[in-house]
C-alpha cells in the first residue's frame, strides 16, 4: 500500500522530493528510489524530522513498536495512520498522548487515483497550523495565467506582531531581486498557486511564511493588488508604473515595462506616542541626514491633526519610504527611521 500510495502522490502532482520514506528492508529501499525517485532511509529520527505529515503505511501488528520509536522525535506534525483494525485511541496512548491523528483507510485504486477513502480524525485535530518565521509576500502580475512581473517584500516583523503591539513601527522592504536562493521557495510556491488556482490575467497578491525548516507556506491568496503602499515600493524598487502596466495586462495582454529591479524599497509606518491630536514630530530631520536622496516619500499627519485608530489602519500615522541598492543600507534606513523618528499626541 506504501508505494501505491507514493505512486498515487507522485502522478497527482508531487514532486518527488517532497515526499520521504523510511523503509527498514534494503531491497525494499532501492526498489522505491529507482521507480519512485523519492528520499529513502532506514532511520526513521532522520525521515520525520522535516516533515509536517506522517503516515504510518505498516502493518497492524507493526503499529505499536514503531509508535514507540517514532514517540520521541514527534513535533507537531499530522499523524496519519492506514492500519486495519487499530484505534485512534489506542494509537496515541502509544505515543504517550499525542492527538494529532487521523485514521484513514485507502485501497489500491490510490494508484491510479480512482480510490475511495474514509477518514476519522480525533476530536483535537485541526489541521490549521500556528506558524512562525519570516514573512513575505509573493506579488505577481499574469497574462493567461502565467506571471510576467514577480515581486517579493518581506515584513519586519511579521504582521501579527505589529497589529498586536500599538508601540511597534511596523517595516516592510521590497526586495530588489526577488529571485535570490532565499526567497525561491515562496516564488516557487506562488507559480504553483496560479497554476493551481487557475488564475487568468491580472493582479495575485499572496503572502507567505518561510518557516524553521526552510519551507515556504502560504497564508494568503488574492486576486487584488496589496495594500499599505506596496504597489507604490514596487515602483520605487523597479522605476516602472505597476499601475499602468497591470492595467495594460488586462486590456491588451501586454507587460511593455521593463522592470529595473535597481533599489531595495522600504516603507516604515509611524504611530504616534499618546492619544488625541499630534502635537510635535521629532527626528524627521536625522532621517532625513541619514536617507539623503534615498528618502523618497515622507507623508506625516501634520501637527493639530487627530490620531488614526492604529488598529483599523495599515499606515498608522503616516509613514516614510526608501530606497537603496545595498540591502544593509536599506536595513540601516529602516533602523533610524524606526528608532529616531518619533509622533506625539495629547
Amino acid at each position: 500500500m506504501a508505494s501505491a500510495l507514493v505512486g498515487g502522490l507522485l502522478k497527482n502532482g508531487f514532486a518527488a522530493e517532497q515526499i520521504g520514506v523510511v523503509e527498514v528492508d534494503p531491497a525494499a529501499r532501492d526498489r522505491l528510489r529507482a521507480e519512485c525517485g523519492v528520499h529513502v532511509t532506514a532511520d526513521l529520527g532522520e525521515g520525520v524530522k522535516s516533515a509536517t505529515l506522517i503516515v504510518l503505511a505498516v502493518k497492524p501488528q507493526q503499529l505499536r513498536e514503531v509508535a514507540q520509536q517514532l514517540r520521541p522525535v514527534l513535533s507537531g506534525q499530522l499523524l496519519v495512520t492506514i492500519a486495519a483494525g487499530i484505534r485512534t485511541q489506542d494509537l496515541s496512548r502509544w505515543l504517550g498522548g499525542y492527538s494529532r491523528v487521523v485514521r484513514v483507510m485507502p485501497n489500491t485504486p490510490a494508484l491510479v487515483r480512482a480510490g475511495v477513502s474514509a477518514l476519522y480524525a480525533m476530536p483535537e485535530v485541526s489541521v490549521e497550523e500556528f506558524i512562525e518565521g519570516s514573512e513575505f509576500t509573493y506579488d505577481a502580475v499574469t497574462i493567461d495565467g502565467k506571471p510576467v512581473f514577480e515581486s517579493v517584500t518581506q515584513y519586519h516583523p511579521p504582521p501579527l506582531q505589529g497589529r498586536t503591539l500599538e508601540w511597534i513601527s511596523p517595516a516592510q522592504i521590497t526586495l530588489r531581486d526577488p529571485y535570490i536562493p532565499a526567497t525561491q521557495c515562496g516564488v516557487a510556491l506562488g507559480r504553483q498557486v496560479l497554476e493551481a488556482l487557475h488564475m487568468g490575467t491580472g493582479f495575485a497578491h499572496m503572502e507567505w511564511f518561510k518557516n524553521r525548516r526552510g519551507e515556504a507556506v502560504f497564508s494568503e491568496i488574492a486576486c487584488r493588488s496589496g495594500g499599505g503602499k506596496l504597489m507604490d515600493a514596487l515602483n520605487f524598487a523597479n522605476d516602472i508604473d505597476i499601475y499602468r502596466e497591470w492595467a495594460r495586462a488586462v486590456c491588451w495582454h501586454a507587460f511593455d515595462a521593463v522592470p529595473q529591479r535597481k533599489y531595495h524599497v522600504v516603507s516604515v509606518f509611524k504611530r504616534a506616542l499618546g492619544q488625541g491630536r499630534i502635537t510635535r514630530i521629532e527626528g524627521l530631520d536625522v532621517v532625513r541626514r541619514r536617507c539623503g536622496s534615498g528618502l523618497v516619500v515622507t507623508d506625516l499627519l501634520p501637527v493639530g491633526h487627530p490620531r488614526r485608530n492604529w488598529k483599523q489602519t495599515l499606515l498608522g500615522d503616516g509613514y516614510v519610504t526608501m530606497r537603496s541598492v545595498d540591502y544593509r543600507d536599506a536595513c540601516e534606513m529602516r533602523d533610524v527611521a524606526v528608532n529616531a523618528l518619533r509622533l506625539y499626541a495629547e
